[in-house]
């Protein structure tokens, strides 16, 4: 976390206590003054806590609606520069907020001009927005935990072996996206599932999960709730952590794969390091042939989706009978 952004942050409070700005007015700090794109962090009459970014370019309208943060500009024309602002309008998410903030000055390191500055702050606050309004707390469900672990557990299994390249595989990691499959590469697509060690069924979310224009296969993993203190346990933090530092060597796939965390719902929380699980096993199904599955040609004019759940025991069998 920048403590540059918690220093702004703390001398505007205690500016605004001493000498409270007219309306319409607010006290902002710059967090870091050697960095060569300008954030700054402070807040405005009311108290509430204000992150900007300054780019020469003039910033978009946004029509941000959201009861959690909104957004403003403001020309800086004796400098030649606008200031594009985040108002944090819920203090109980000051945490989730930072954080948010945090992300967004390390992607920023990546900038290379005005309008990449740009693009980024206008990207970063619609992903900011839909997170806020389906996660007002900021952490992921239960079940988007554990589907969440075994992506990424994917993730990290291919770049332990070597088998894809960095950017290759974060780059095909479109299930965040809201993309019909998990992964999309070149040449296949694959959908992550992930089942406690009894499970019976695996559910299938969608007509299209199962269909696509090339070769799919279903990498399903076999995950136990686990203490966070057993040797083999994984949790969301301890895995981002693994795959970062095999993506420190490729600036631009370790940006997006920070993005595609963030479209995911994942922002570092203390909340996922009590939450654990173990590997199990982790099989992998060609979906072709006589596998079972409904796509939107299975059924009957008016249907517009459908979920269903695959039994784990028959797919296993055909497995092995196809192999023999």
């Amino acid at each position: 976390m920048s403590d540059g952004l918690h220093e702004a942050w703390d001398s505007a409070i205690s500016r605004q206590s001493q000498a409270p700005a007219s309306a319409g007015g607010h006290y902002v700090f710059r967090t870091d003054k050697a960095s060569r794109i300008g954030t700054f962090a402070g807040v405005d009459p009311e108290g509430s806590l204000l992150f900007a970014v300054e780019t020469t370019q003039t910033p978009p309208y946004l029509d941000l609606r959201s009861d959690a943060i909104d957004y403003f500009r403001q020309e800086r024309a004796e400098l030649g520069s606008w200031l594009l602002f985040l108002r944090l309008k819920r203090r109980e998410l000051r945490d989730v907020f930072a954080r948010l903030c945090h992300d967004l000055i390390h992607s920023l390191t990546y900038a290379s001009n005005d309008q990449e500055v740009t693009t980024a702050v206008v990207s970063r606050i619609r992903l900011w927005q839909q997170l806020f309004e389906l996660r007002p707390g900021g952490i992921l469900a239960p079940h988007e935990i554990k589907g969440l672990t075994a992506e990424l557990l994917y993730i990290l299994r291919h770049l332990e072996s070597g088998s894809r390249e960095a950017e290759e595989i974060v780059n095909a990691w479109l299930g965040p996206s809201g993309c019909d499959q998990d992964f999309v590469f070149s040449a296949e697509s694959v959908e992550v599932k992930a089942v406690g060690p009894s499970s019976e069924l695996v559910s299938i979310s969608s007509l299209q999960q199962l269909q696509s224009d090339r070769p799919l296969s279903l990498s399903i993993w076999t995950l136990r709730q686990a203490a966070p203190t057993e040797s083999a346990a994984c949790t969301l933090n301890g895995l981002v952590l693994r795959i970062e530092r095999f993506l420190h060597a490729a600036p631009s796939a370790l940006a997006a794969f920070r993005e595609r965390l963030l479209s995911a719902g994942y922002v570092h929380s203390s909340t996922y390091d009590t939450i654990a699980f173990e590997p199990i096993d982790e099989e992998t199904f060609s979906v072709s042939g006589d596998f079972p599955r409904i796509t939107e040609t299975d059924v009957p004019p008016g249907v517009g989706n459908a979920t269903y759940t695959l039994s784990l025991h028959w797919i296993r069998q055909l497995q092995r009978s196809t192999h023999g």
